[in-house]
């Protein structure tokens, strides 16, 4: 979620549409010098050269010859007077051009400040390579607010162009994260290819946020053991992941068509979603069979998550939802809205 700032001044006009003003007072300032050139070769029988010397001074309000004939002054004035409305039109659009551009950077900066500001609740996408860039994809499906950390400046500008908060900076410093709101971030995923970098952005977001969810990435096994002792949550292996994407799709292509289809926000129509049951929602302590009335739609209930981690597939119809239970249900977006407002929000 971007949250965006209403304008406080008027939009200047946009950059293409100033380009083109510019490229035609140059078109314009090199007609007059040619058809100026012409007139006075004419008017004075001089070269071609010697008119276009002529015109040049002229436009600048400079006649060399002020004393001439009536028709050389009356030459004069008509290039004076289109010189000075061509050069004042080209200078008011190169200074339009290159104040727009400094206005439109204290905008973006105000605007980051102020989206800045509100986060809370928050993710953290360390690094915005391919696995940075696929999370962020999710995140954006999925509506939920997050904010980028990238070290390179060129890639936190296309960041910013497609309309994503990015923080410019190495995630492993204290400054950086507490700039993209660790303290009041939700979770923190770090996707650098470096191992070793995303030991040190775990190490200093448990040291910033103790309750902090923190996923990391890794290359290996012994990469995986060190993040899990510097405090990552969660750690995934993209080689392994991948591998047994491929033998399942080769052994059961149907299923994990369907799993890949379900998982994530491809599936609008049909996915899995995970709640955690609130105190005070208005569903909270019922049964399953007490959430939807008999001709309601319902998503289904496809484990919950007992108080001591363990899960339980295929809950009965008499199951509890106790505040704090997690559960993940299975349906369209339209039958998981319904549930979430029964189980996640307070009345």
């Amino acid at each position: 979620m971007i949250h965006k700032l209403p304008s406080i001044a008027p939009e200047p006009p946009p950059r293409n549409e100033q380009i083109r003003r510019l490229v035609l007072a140059l078109v314009g300032a090199l007609l007059l010098f040619g058809g100026g050139s012409i007139a006075y070769r004419s008017a004075l029988h001089c070269s071609l050269f010697d008119g276009f010397y002529h015109t040049a001074w002229t436009s600048l309000l400079h006649p060399i010859e002020p004393q001439s004939s009536p028709r050389v002054q009356a030459l004069n004035v008509i290039i004076g007077v289109l010189g000075v409305a061509f050069f004042g039109y080209i200078l008011a659009n190169a200074l339009n051009i290159i104040t727009s551009q400094f206005t439109a950077a204290a905008r973006e900066r105000k605007r980051i400040v102020e989206s800045m500001k509100k986060l809370e609740g928050h993710y953290i996408i360390c690094g915005y390579g391919r696995v940075g860039r696929r999370t962020a994809q999710e995140f954006i499906a999925s509506g939920n607010p997050f904010v980028v950390v990238d070290v390179s400046e060129a890639i936190c500008a296309q960041a910013r162009e497609a309309g994503l908060l990015c923080v410019q900076g190495s995630a492993h410093e204290n400054s950086v994260l507490l700039e993209a709101r660790i303290d009041t971030a939700r979770g923190l995923i770090a996707t650098a290819d470096s191992d070793s970098e995303n030991l040190y952005i775990a190490l200093s977001a448990r040291t910033l946020n103790p309750d902090v969810l923190i996923i990391a990435r890794a290359g290996n096994s012994d990469a995986e053991a060190k993040l899990r002792l510097v405090g990552a949550n969660h750690v995934v292996q993209p080689f392994t992941v991948a591998g047994v994407e491929a033998a399942n799709i080769a052994l059961k292509p149907e299923l994990a068509s369907f799993l890949d289809l379900v998982s994530s926000h491809k599936g609008r129509d049909l996915r899995f979603e995970q709640f955690t049951v609130r105190e005070g929602a208005p569903r909270a302590g019922s049964t399953i069979r007490e959430i939807w009335s008999p001709e309601e739609s319902r998503a289904l209930i496809v484990a919950t998550q007992g108080d001591d981690g363990s899960w339980h597939a295929n809950p009965g119809a008499n199951t509890e939802l106790r505040p704090g239970m997690i559960i993940i249900a299975l349906g369209s977006g339209a039958q998981l809205t319904a549930l979430e407002v029964r189980i996640t929000r307070p009345v």
